[in-house]
């Protein structure tokens, strides 16, 4: 219950995150632990309102909790990018997925193959489909 009022916030709340703060304070508080899935929850609801930033910030949180940010988490991410910044942003992440030992999967692929597609560029597409092709997955 704690984590579904926790993406609620993440998606509607206040562009800083102050209720969700504040939510994560009063779990804090009743001696309850955010789990890298209520996490995850957040850092999707951030990347879902176009806040990059933030959903990066939440992730990156995850991090500093001892906790490693899934696959899901970063494709939330990568969605978002996608949606927000296109390929460049899409691409910029896929490195920094691959830095942090994080494989991408058709998610992350379809992803950057839409990004290329709404920016009308069907190389690229071809060129991440050939790539998510090699990489098995």
């Amino acid at each position: 219950a704690y984590g579904v009022i926790a993406d609620a916030l993440a998606k509607c709340g206040s562009a800083e995150g102050e209720e969700l703060v504040d939510w994560l304070g009063t779990m804090t508080s009743r001696r309850l632990v955010a789990n890298e899935v209520s996490l995850t929850t957040v850092v999707d609801g951030f990347a879902r309102r176009g806040e990059i930033d933030m959903a990066i910030q939440w992730l990156d949180t995850m991090g500093v909790a001892c906790m490693e940010p899934s696959l899901i988490a970063h494709n939330a991410v990568l969605s978002g990018l996608g949606r927000s910044k296109g390929q460049l942003g899409c691409g910029k992440w896929m490195t920094l997925m691959a830095s942090r030992r994080v494989e991408a999967d058709m998610v992350s692929y379809n992803v950057l193959i839409g990004a290329a597609a709404r920016e009308a560029d069907p190389a690229s597409a071809a060129t991440w489909l050939m790539r998510m092709v090699a990489s098995a997955v």
